[in-house]
C-alpha cells in the first residue's frame, strides 16, 4: 500500500490532520467522508486511528483545557524529534512521555468522545464486507465501565497504563489493583468496589470476572441479573447486594449482605455443578483447588453454606448511580421498577396498546402527565416552514423556537422499550431491546420532558450530573434534539439511518428544572423513521463526593 495521496500529501499525516479536525468540530461533509474513506478496509490506518485516539486518551487534563497530540514527545529512540510524526500503522501511543505542549485551543474531553461517535470507528473494524442486504455491525470492544472513586488505590489496565477518576474501561479490559479501593460502574447501573491486591476483568455492561483478590457489589433493580464469575462459581444478582473473596486459587466465598443471589457452582473433580440460591446474610465457600492434593483447604472437598463475615467487606457507598428515563416513562422510579408500557400523546394517561398514527391530534400542544410525577408533559413538535413557530415544551409555558419543520404527525405513543412495528434495535452490534439493555421507543414526532425537581426530590442525597444517551435510526432520517429548560442544549439534524448510534452527552446543574427529549421526521415525512433513545439516563453523583 502507498502510504502518499495524490503523490503529495503522506497518508499518516492527513489521517492526523483529519483526526485533529474532527476533534475541534471543523469537519466538513467532504472531510468527513474522507476521513471515512481512509479507515474503511485499511487495517494499517485503523491501527494508525487508534494510536492517534490512545494518545488523546492519555493527553493530561489542567484546569479545564487538555495538552495536545501534536506537540507529544516520543519516547522510542525512532522519535528524535517532538515534531516527527508517528509512524503509519505503527501503535506508538505507549512512547508518550509524560510532559507535552500544549495546544492552541482547549480540546474538550466531551469532544473527543463525540468523535468516537462521529466516525464510528468500530463499524470500520467490524464491517463485514459482503455485499449482501441488511448487514450487521458485529460488537466491539468498547467501553461499559466508567471509574467513579478510589481510595489509596494503585491500579493499571491492559490499554492504560493508569486509570483515572471519570475515566473508562472497555470491554475485555482486565484491571490490576496493587492496593487500597477503587469503585467502577457499570453500563447496567452495577456498581463495584474492588479492594487490592486483585485483578478484575470487565466482560460487558452488566458482568465481570475477578481473577483474584476481593470485590463488593451493589446492584439497582435495572441492573438485575448482574453476574460475576469467580474461580469455581458464578454469582448471580436477583436484586441485592453481595461480596465474593477469591484467594489465590484455594477456595472462592460468597457472601450476601441485601436480597438474594444464585451461586452457580462449577463442576470439578468428583463435584457436580450445583446451583445455591442464598439469601441475606448466608454465605458459601467453594473449594477450587485440585481435589487430589494434600494441601486442599477443605478435605471433603465439599461447598459450605457459612453465615456472612461482614468484617471481609470495608464496603463504602456507591457515590455514582443512574436514573433509567426509559424506566421512568414505564411508571418507574428510575432504578428499574418500571413494566413494559408507554405514554399517550393525546392525553398523558398510561399506554397499555401500541397505535399507529396518531390522528387528531393538533402538533404543539403540550399534555400535561398526571399520573407520572417524574414526567412534566408530552407534545408532537413542528417548527414550521420558517423555524419561528413557538413550541410549548413544559407545563409553566416555555415554548421554544428552531425546532424542525414536521408533517405535524406521529406513528405510536412514547414506549419503555421500542415502538410498533420497530424490528431493529440494533445500534453497533448492541440489541437495545434485549434483557439488561434500555431504550426509549420514540418514532417521530414526539417530544417528552421530564421534571427534574421531582426526580431530585426522589434522590435527596444525590445531584444530577448529566444526561447520556445513545441516539439511532436504523431507517429513515431523524432529527434529535436536547433541551434544557426550554434552550435547545443539543441538536443532530437529518440523522440518516444507519447502524452506528450516536453519544449525546449533556451537563447538567442543580438550577436545571426541565430535561425535554425531541425527535423530528428529518423534512421527508415520517415515514419507518424509526428513531431511538437507547440507555437514556441521569448521572447521578453523591452529594459531598469528591470530584
Amino acid at each position: 500500500m502507498s502510504d502518499k495521496q495524490d503523490n503529495t500529501t503522506p497518508v499518516c499525516d492527513e489521517l492526523e490532520l483529519l483526526v485533529v479536525d474532527a476533534v475541534e468540530r471543523r469537519l466538513d461533509d467532504a472531510s468527513h467522508a474522507r476521513l471515512e474513506q481512509l479507515l474503511l478496509n485499511n487495517p494499517d490506518n485503523q491501527r494508525r486511528y487508534v494510536a492517534l485516539m490512545r494518545v488523546h486518551a492519555m493527553l493530561e487534563w489542567h484546569h479545564g483545557s487538555v495538552v495536545g497530540l501534536r506537540e507529544a514527545k516520543l519516547t522510542d529512540d525512532s522519535a528524535k524529534t517532538k515534531d516527527a510524526p508517528l509512524a503509519c500503522g505503527v501503535d506508538q501511543a505507549s512512547g508518550v512521555a509524560g510532559r507535552v505542549g500544549r495546544f492552541g485551543t482547549a480540546w474538550r474531553v466531551a469532544a473527543m468522545i463525540a468523535l468516537v461517535a462521529l466516525i464510528g470507528i468500530g463499524a470500520w473494524f467490524a464491517r463485514d464486507t459482503g455485499s449482501g442486504a441488511g448487514q450487521q455491525v458485529a460488537a466491539i470492544d468498547r467501553p461499559v465501565v466508567t471509574v467513579t472513586d478510589a481510595s489509596n488505590a494503585e491500579w493499571f489496565t491492559d490499554s492504560l497504563e493508569q486509570l483515572e477518576i471519570g475515566q473508562e474501561i472497555a470491554v475485555h479490559d482486565r484491571v490490576r489493583l496493587a492496593g487500597g479501593r477503587m469503585q467502577m460502574m457499570f453500563n447496567s447501573g452495577a456498581v463495584v468496589d474492588v479492594y487490592g491486591p486483585a485483578e478484575f476483568e470487565v466482560l460487558g455492561d452488566n458482568a465481570g470476572r475477578l481473577v483474584s483478590g476481593k470485590l463488593s457489589a451493589w446492584v439497582p433493580a435495572r441492573a438485575a441479573g448482574f453476574a460475576v464469575d469467580a474461580p469455581g462459581v458464578t454469582v448471580t444478582d436477583l436484586g441485592t447486594e453481595f461480596g465474593v473473596v477469591a484467594e489465590g486459587g484455594f477456595a472462592t466465598q460468597v457472601h450476601v449482605f441485601r436480597g438474594n443471589v444464585r451461586a452457580s457452582v462449577k463442576a470439578l473433580g468428583n463435584r457436580a455443578a450445583r446451583d445455591y440460591p442464598l439469601a441475606a446474610d448466608q454465605g458459601l465457600a467453594i473449594p477450587i483447588g485440585d481435589p487430589t492434593s494434600t494441601d486442599k483447604p477443605d478435605t471433603d472437598y465439599a461447598v459450605r453454606v457459612l453465615p456472612t463475615d461482614m468484617e471481609l467487606f470495608p464496603r463504602v457507598q456507591p457515590i455514582s448511580r443512574i436514573v433509567d428515563l426509559a424506566d421512568i416513562v414505564g411508571g418507574g422510579d428510575g432504578s428499574g421498577t418500571g413494566t413494559v408500557r408507554g405514554i399517550r400523546l393525546n392525553d398523558g394517561q398510561p399506554a397499555i396498546q401500541h397505535a399507529e398514527g396518531i390522528q387528531g391530534l393538533p402538533p404543539n400542544r403540550f399534555v400535561p402527565v398526571a399520573d407520572n410525577p417524574y414526567v412534566d408533559g408530552v407534545f408532537i413538535p413542528d417548527g414550521g416552514a420558517d423555524g419561528m413557530t413557538g413550541v410549548p415544551v413544559t407545563s409553566t409555558g416555555q415554548t421554544v423556537i428552531g425546532l424542525p419543520d414536521t408533517g405535524g404527525g406521529s406513528w405510536d405513543h412514547i414506549w419503555n422499550r421500542p415502538n410498533l412495528r420497530v424490528t431493529d434495535t440494533v445500534l453497533d452490534g448492541v440489541d437495545y431491546s434485549a434483557e439488561g439493555r434500555s431504550l426509549l421507543g420514540f418514532h417521530a414526532n414526539k417530544g417528552i420532558t421530564f421534571d427534574l425537581a421531582a426526580i431530585r426530590a426522589e434522590y435527596p442525597e444525590w445531584n444530577i450530573q448529566r444526561f447520556t444517551a445513545i441516539a439511532g435510526n436504523n431507517h429513515g432520517s431523524v432529527d434529535y434534539l436536547v433541551l434544557i429548560d426550554g434552550r435547545v442544549a443539543y441538536r443532530l439534524l437529518r440523522h440518516l439511518g444507519s447502524p452506528r448510534g450516536i453519544d449525546v452527552d449533556v451537563p447538567l446543574t442543580d438550577d436545571d428544572r426541565f430535561l425535554t427529549l425531541v425527535a423530528c421526521d428529518g423534512g421527508d415525512n415520517l415515514g419507518y423513521d424509526w428513531s431511538i433513545w437507547a440507555q437514556p439516563v441521569l448521572q447521578l453523583r453523591a452529594i459531598g463526593a469528591k470530584r
